[in-house]
């Protein structure tokens, strides 16, 4: 027997979430943002639904969600990027927050377990993303080559330093491939298939030694050695004089390069291995105990990658994107890296801002907010919070009248479906007495709507003169007089579910 879905019914909890997308992209629109209203409102329903499909059995359904989310969350950014350019860029992220918070409570359990999947595709995915962005600025600043430039310039400079610089160099890098021979050998060993073996590389392991079997005498000398080669490096020249032909000889070995470059060939080899030695334990402490399911959560970074750096290498196109990001980094560092930095900070930025909100944002709230329907509730108070923002940017007074009685409903229609589905679950037959109380929310709305018009442009005009005072006096009259009829229409219908 399976357990009983108590999640809100889906026909109240869907007419709460399309009252509220209207009703967010109206007041974005009278705030002078449509554009961002309508980029926000649309990532965040795409966000909805990518949190339930990251949170599903297979990788194909946590991939689609990973890269959904990551869109979504770009569309969300952009959106309310853009709003700030206006003066709606606070009413933008309100009313999004409230078409979020509908969709969220009308599709998954308000639980802190069931946003934990969308979570790691945020954390996964952003870090996708920064690795992409080591990877493109290595690209465009060539940093291969650099790397052989420095070395040999390294080298040049070591070999025309003197015959001193030369054996003390000879010197660390043989210390060098001591120390890491050992470590590489053990490390290839467990490459190796079968069980490992102490023969597998014959002498190579009697080469390699520890710290600790290094004297202590030899250190002394070397750094003797050193402090001679930064106070005056021709002592050792005149010592080599005086060995005659054999201090040419070691001049001509020193000087030839014959001695380090197999010593240089080893230890990078051995460098090289314990390297890759890292990266595959780093991915498989990321992987974690089943990879698949992280590379489905990582897939949206993945995703993003390949399509920014692709798009980039168009003309056309990174001509038309350095116009929003610009600057001297673009130049230096180059378009995909900027442009991926940007998307990383935002999916950080993201997954902090989720995590704060569903641990600690709340909890102020939290004697107010109900025990189920709480995303309806918030939901509720969001739309109410953006409209007056839309207020604020000379958004109509009908407007913003319409969008708070659109608040009341949403939370009303929520709260309403979240009762029912509690009591009855998510797959009842309840249609019809939703639709008999959806219909008397509505009803009240439209005389709220339709007392505030007589107010404003009837009553207000005809007894007292116009101005922002009088607007405002007009305006909450209203509110006060749909709240009350709110609260006896909520009052009779919990008399009458007594």
């Amino acid at each position: 027997m399976t357990d009983l879905d108590r999640r809100p019914t889906q026909f109240g909890s869907r007419v709460a979430v399309a009252v509220a997308t209207v009703a967010a992209l109206v007041v974005c629109t009278a705030a002078g943002a449509p554009l961002a209203g309508i980029l926000a409102v649309v990532g965040v329903l795409g966000g909805t639904w990518a949190v339930e499909r990251v949170d599903g059995e297979t990788n194909v359904e946590r991939a689609t969600g990973s890269v959904a989310l990551v869109a979504s969350t770009l569309s969300v950014a952009t959106g309310v990027l853009l709003s700030a350019r206006s003066n709606g860029g606070l009413a933008v992220a309100l009313v999004a927050s409230a078409v979020l918070a509908t969709a969220l409570n009308a599709r998954v359990d308000m639980e802190r377990e069931s946003v934990k999947p969308a979570e790691s595709a945020l954390d996964h995915s952003a870090l996708l993303v920064g690795f992409g962005v080591l990877a493109a600025a290595a690209y465009h600043l060539n940093l291969g080559w650099v790397v052989l430039l420095a070395v040999a310039g390294t080298a040049s400079g070591v070999h025309a330093a003197g015959t001193l610089a030369q054996f003390v160099s000879l010197q660390v890098l043989a210390l060098v491939v001591a120390l890491l021979l050992p470590r590489a050998l053990s490390t290839l060993d467990s490459w190796l298939p079968g069980e490992p073996a102490s023969d597998n590389f014959g002498f190579l392991e009697r080469v390699g030694l520890e710290l600790s079997d290094v004297p202590r005498s030899y250190w002394a000398l070397l750094a003797a050695q050193v402090l001679v080669l930064l106070v005056g490096s021709q002592l050792f020249d005149q010592f080599l004089d005086l060995l005659s032909v054999l201090g040419t000889g070691i001049r001509l070995l020193l000087g030839s390069g014959v001695l380090h470059a197999p010593l240089a060939g080893f230890a990078a080899a051995a460098g090289g291995v314990l390297l890759a030695e890292l990266l595959r334990r780093g991915l498989v402490a990321w992987g974690g105990n089943y990879p698949p399911k992280t590379l489905g959560y990582a897939a949206g970074g993945v995703v993003t990658v390949v399509v920014v750096s692709l798009a980039l290498a168009v003309p056309q196109i990174s001509a038309a994107t350095r116009g929003a990001f610009g600057g001297q980094a673009w130049t230096d560092l180059g378009a995909a890296t900027v442009v991926l930095f940007a998307v990383g900070v935002i999916l950080a930025a993201a997954a902090f801002l989720e995590r704060f909100v569903s641990t600690t944002a709340w909890l102020p709230f939290s004697p107010v907010l109900p025990v189920h329907g709480v995303g309806f509730a918030a939901a509720g108070g969001l739309l109410f919070v953006g409209t007056v923002a839309a207020a604020e940017a000379d958004a109509h007074p009908l407007v913003v009248v319409g969008g708070i009685a659109a608040s009341i409903f949403v939370w009303d229609a929520g709260d309403y479906a979240a009762r029912l589905g509690r009591e009855l679950g998510r797959g009842a037959e309840t249609r019809r007495a939703e639709l008999v109380h959806l219909t008397g929310s509505a009803l009240v709305g439209l005389v709220g709507l339709a007392v505030t018009t007589i107010v404003l442009y009837g009553v207000g005009p005809a007894s007292v003169p116009g101005g922002e005072g009088t607007a405002i006096v007009a305006l909450f009259s209203a509110l006060a007089a749909l709240g009350v009829l709110v609260w006896l229409l909520v009052s009779d219908d919990d008399e009458s579910a007594a």
